[in-house]
C-alpha cells in the first residue's frame, strides 16, 4: 500500500524507520526516544524543522496532516502543496486535555475512510498514556488505551492507507500499545557521526554563523559533539552569534552535559576525567592491567573487555582511578545512577531509555557504582512486583549485546558478596585493591599536605615509624586526608597560626585520635575481595590480608578465607 513511497526511505532515522514500518503494514506508528530535536536532509535541501514539521514535509504532499495536543488540533499545510488540510478535517468538538478518548473519535471515520490520505499526529502520548503498570493508570489514561487498541487494529484502519503517529515528548509511553500489536514503535536516536556534520555544515554555510564557523575544524566539532542533538548545536552556534564569538570545544562538551542528563531522564551523569594515572599514589597492579586496557583501545579494540569490576574497601579510590582511566582511554565518562523509581513500570523504561543512549555516546565508559545496590537479582523480591528480576534482566541482554571497545562498563562494588553470581560470572575482568600499604600511607600526608599548602615537618624514619602504625592497616585513602586535617588543627591551635608547620606529634596525635575500627564488615570485606582474586599475584598486592586466613608459608589458605566468611557472616546476624 505504501511502496509508493519508497523513494523516501532517502531521509535519515526516524522517517526511514517510519517508511518500513508503513511498508510493513504498520500505519500506527509509536515515535520515542530524541521527539524534541531539530531535523535536516542535506540532500533535500530542508531546513532545520521540528519532527511534526519534518514528518509534514516528507508527507505533505499526498497527506493531509494535522497535530493533536493539549492545545486540540491544529493542521499542517506544506507551502505549495495541493493537499488543504483546514478544509479536510471536521472542527473539532469538546477538548483533548479534558476527555482525549472523545476527541480522539471524532476523527476515527476520516482515519478508517479508504484512501482519505489522512494523517494524524498525537502529541505528548507518554503524558497520556504513561508507562507504568496498568493498574496505576488514571480513569483518563485507561480509556484513551482502550480507545485506540481496538481501532489501531480494526480492518479498516488497517486497510485504509491513512497514518497515525503517536509521539512522546519525554518518556516511554505504555507498552500495551506495542505489545497488543495495535502500534510499532520507532526509536529516534541521538544523531550519528554523520548527521551531525551535515548540520554543522548546513550551520557553516548560512551567512549569519560565518563568524561562528571561522576556522573552525568542522569534523572535529562533529566527532566531540556525539551525545548531543542537532538543536543543541544549533543553540550554541546561536549564542556565538549573539555575543560574536567562534564556536569552541568547551562550548560543545557544556552542552552535552546538560543534553546528556536530559536525554536519559537524569540516569546518566557525566564525570570529569581530567585525573591522570600519575596523580594515582600506588595501585600499581591495577594501573598495569588499565594499560593494558589501553593499549588494546588503540591497537585491537575488539579485545578489550566488555566489563570490569572494580572490588575494594570504601575510600580506596575506585573513582579517581575511574576518571583518570577514561582520561587516558580517551573515552567519554558517565555515570549510571540508580534507575529505581516508585512507579512500577517506570523503572524498566528509564533504564531502557539510558542503554538507548549509551549507544549513541560511543567510545564510552559507563561507571556504575556500588552496583550490588543499583541492579537487581534473578530472585524476585516480595514487594517489588518483579521490578528487580526484569532490572536485572534487561542489565544482562544489553550487556551481552555490547561491542568491546565502543562502550565498556565499570562496575565497583564493597558489597561483592551481594551481587548475584550470573553477574559476577559475566564480568570480563575482575580487579581487586585493597588499603595503602605502609609506603602509600607516607606518599598520602606528602600529597595531601601539599594540596592543603601545609608544610610537613617530619624526617623519613618519622614517616615510616608512623606508618607502620597497627590502626593505619585498614586505614582507607579518606580517612588518611582525615589524619592530616586532624593534625594540621592540632598544629593551629598549638601555633595560634593557620596552616602551619606540621611536626611529628601533630600526626601521631591525629593517627592515635581516629577512630579506625577493623568491624565484622571490613573484614568481611577484604575476605571477600580474596575471594573474587582469580590469580594468585593478585593477592600480592592486596594489602589489608587477616593474618588468620594465612597458612604456615605466609600464603592465603582459601579453605580457612572461606570458615572466616561463613563465621563473621554469622556474626553479623546474631
Amino acid at each position: 500500500m505504501f511502496e509508493n513511497y519508497l523513494h523516501l526511505k532517502l531521509f535519515p532515522k526516524p522517517f526511514s524507520d517510519i517508511i518500513d514500518s508503513l511498508i510493513a503494514g504498520d500505519n500506527c506508528i509509536i515515535v520515542e526516544g530524541n521527539t524534541n530535536d531539530r531535523f535536516v536532509s542535506t540532500k533535500n535541501k530542508l531546513p532545520f524543522l521540528a519532527l511534526d514539521f519534518a514528518i509534514a514535509h516528507i508527507f505533505g504532499n499526498e497527506f493531509n496532516v494535522a497535530k493533536i495536543s493539549k492545545a486540540g488540533l491544529k493542521t499542517i499545510r506544506l507551502p505549495g502543496s495541493k493537499m488543504n488540510p483546514a478544509n479536510h478535517f471536521p472542527k473539532p468538538t469538546g477538548s483533548y486535555i479534558n476527555n482525549p478518548s472523545a476527541f480522539l473519535t471524532q476523527y476515527f471515520p476520516l482515519l478508517s475512510k479508504e484512501d482519505s490520505k489522512t494523517l494524524i499526529i498525537i502529541d505528548g502520548i507518554d503524558f497520556d498514556i504513561p508507562e507504568i503498570d496498568p493498574s496505576m493508570l488514571t480513569e483518563k489514561a485507561n480509556n484513551l488505551l482502550s480507545t485506540l487498541i481496538p481501532f489501531c487494529l480494526s480492518d479498516n484502519f488497517r486497510n485504509s492507507g491513512n497514518i497515525l503517529i503517536l509521539k512522546t515528548s519525554t518518556g516511554i509511553t505504555n507498552r500495551a500499545l506495542v505489545k497488543s500489536g495495535a502500534a510499532r514503535r520507532i526509536n529516534v536516536p541521538i544523531p550519528s557521526t554523520d548527521v551531525r556534520q551535515d548540520a554543522i555544515n548546513v550551520l557553516a554555510q548560512l551567512g549569519r554563523f560565518k563568524v561562528v564557523f571561522q576556522n573552525a575544524d568542522l569534523e572535529r566539532l562533529a566527532l566531540i559533539s556525539n551525545g548531543i542533538r542537532i538543536r543543541d548545536i544549533e543553540g550554541i552556534a546561536k549564542k556565538c552569534e549573539t555575543v560574536k564569538e567562534q564556536i569552541s570545544t568547551e562550548d560543545i562538551l557544556k552542552a552535552k552535559v546538560k543534553a546528556i542528563e536530559e536525554l536519559s531522564q537524569g540516569q546518566l551523569k557525566v564525570l570529569r576525567t581530567d585525573r591522570k594515572f600519575n596523580d594515582i599514589i600506588g595501585l600499581d597492579s591495577i594501573k598495569n592491567k588499565l594499560f593494558r586496557e589501553i593499549d588494546l583501545s588503540k591497537d585491537n579494540p575488539s579485545l578489550m573487555s566488555k566489563s570490569i569490576l572494580f572490588i575494594s574497601p570504601p575510600g580506596t579510590g575506585k573513582t579517581f582511578i575511574t576518571s583518570a582511566y577514561a582520561n587516558e582511554l580517551e573515552y567519554l565518562l558517565v555515570e549510571m545512577i540508580n534507575v529505581r523509581s516508585k512507579w512500577v513500570g517506570e523503572s524498566e523504561s528509564r533504564l531502557q531509555a539510558a542503554y538507548e543512549l549509551l549507544d549513541s555516546l560511543k567510545p564510552v565508559a559507563v561507571f556504575q557504582d556500588e552496583v550490588d545496590q543499583t541492579l537487581g537479582t534473578r530472585a524476585q523480591n516480595a514487594g517489588d512486583g518483579g521490578v528487580d528480576a526484569r532490572l536485572f534482566g534487561e542489565t544482562l541482554k544489553f550487556r551481552s549485546s555490547i561491542n568491546p571497545g565502543e562502550i565498556q562498563m565499570i562496575d565497583a562494588s564493597n558489597a561483592p558478596h551481594l551481587l548475584d553470581p550470573a553477574f559476577v560470572d559475566r564480568e570480563s575482568e575482575i580487579m581487586v585493591f585493597g588499603y595503602p600499604n605502609p609506603s602509600e600511607i607516607v606518599l598520602h600526608f606528602k600529597n595531601f599536605a601539599i594540596i592543603k599548602g601545609i608544610e610537613l615537618n617530619l624526617n623519613d624514619n618519622d614517616f615510616a615509624g608512623l606508618a607502620m602504625n597497627t590502626k593505619l592497616r585498614t586505614a582507607s585513602v579518606r580517612e588518611l586526608d582525615s589524619i592530616i586535617n586532624k593534625a594540621s588543627e592540632y598544629a593551629d591551635t598549638e601555633s595560634k597560626t593557620l596552616l602551619s608547620s606540621i611536626s611529628k606529634k601533630h600526626l601521631a596525635a591525629a593517627i592515635e585520635n581516629i577512630n579506625i575500627i577493623d568491624t565484622v564488615d571490613k573484614k568481611l570485606m577484604m575476605l571477600y575481595s580474596i575471594k573474587y582474586c582469580k590469580f594468585k599475584d593478585q593477592l600480592q598486592s592486596l594489602n589489608g590480608i587477616p593474618e588468620e586466613v594465612l597458612n604456615d608459608e605466609g600464603e592465603v589458605d582459601m579453605h580457612k578465607v572461606e570458615q572466616l566468611i561463613h563465621e563473621y557472616r554469622g556474626m553479623k546476624w546474631q
